[in-house]
Order: structure tokens, then C-alpha cells, then sequence
């Protein structure tokens, strides 16, 4: 089975693309804390929205909002100048909103996210499977 489920904050505004067959897509990515020994660690993760919620999710996801997401696990294989790289990203089947909209002296919504996470780009061979 594969499966995710991750409560945070969206890092920085989602992006909606539509592509070339008229299919919508929107890119984004979550803050998710865990703490463990009295450490807390902060993971990113990127997310994929498809279709309808692709577009929900540019309209209303702003930086720092607080949501809740089920979806998958996808991971993308290249070559980039000489060496493989690997991209793991989570392509969203549920958005729930959890709180308010976020202040603006939040961190994550100031941007705090790392900025590479990959150069791959999307086309038709990773449509979303729909179940």
C-alpha cells in the first residue's frame, strides 16, 4: 500500500501550470515537525495537486496556511549533468484546511523552505492514477 498522511504548514505560495493536453497541475510543499528526544525536526515535503484541487489549492494555499493532506508517494529518476538524482514527491488525493490564515510574521511563510527540490519537470507520463 501506498499511502501518506501529513499535517504542517505550506511553505511558500502553490503554483498552478496547465499543460500542453489542457491538464492542470499546481506545485507546493509542506513543513512537518517532529519531535523525538526532546529535538523537534523540521522535514520538507513537495506536493502535487491535480485537476480540481489543483486549482483549489492555488486559489486558497498561501504560506503558513495549516492543512492536512492524504495522497501517495512518487518518486522521479534523471540524470543532471553526469549524476543521478532522485525527487520524492506526494501527490495529494485530500486537502483539509486546518486553521485560520496564517500572520505574516510566521517563518515558514516567510520562506524558510529549501529551494532545491529538484528540476524535473511534469508532462503527461506522470498523470495522477485515480482511484
Amino acid at each position: 500500500m501506498n499511502k501518506v498522511m501529513l499535517a504542517g504548514r505550506i511553505t511558500k505560495p502553490v503554483e498552478l501550470k496547465s499543460l500542453p493536453s489542457g491538464s492542470k497541475v499546481a506545485v507546493g510543499s509542506i513543513a512537518t515537525h517532529d519531535f523525538r528526544g526532546g529535538e523537534e525536526r523540521t522535514e520538507f515535503h513537495r506536493l502535487v495537486f491535480w485537476e480540481k484541487l489543483a486549482e483549489i489549492a492555488a486559489a486558497h494555499l498561501q504560506a503558513g496556511s495549516l492543512v492536512s493532506i492524504d495522497g501517495r508517494l512518487k518518486t522521479h529518476e534523471w540524470e543532471s549533468e553526469g549524476s543521478r538524482r532522485w525527487m520524492t514527491e506526494v501527490i495529494v488525493n485530500r486537502l483539509e484546511f486546518l486553521g485560520p490564515k496564517p500572520q505574516s510574521g510566521d517563518p515558514v511563510a516567510q520562506g524558510s523552505e529549501p529551494t532545491d527540490l529538484g528540476e524535473a519537470e511534469y508532462g503527461e507520463e506522470i498523470a495522477p492514477v485515480r482511484v
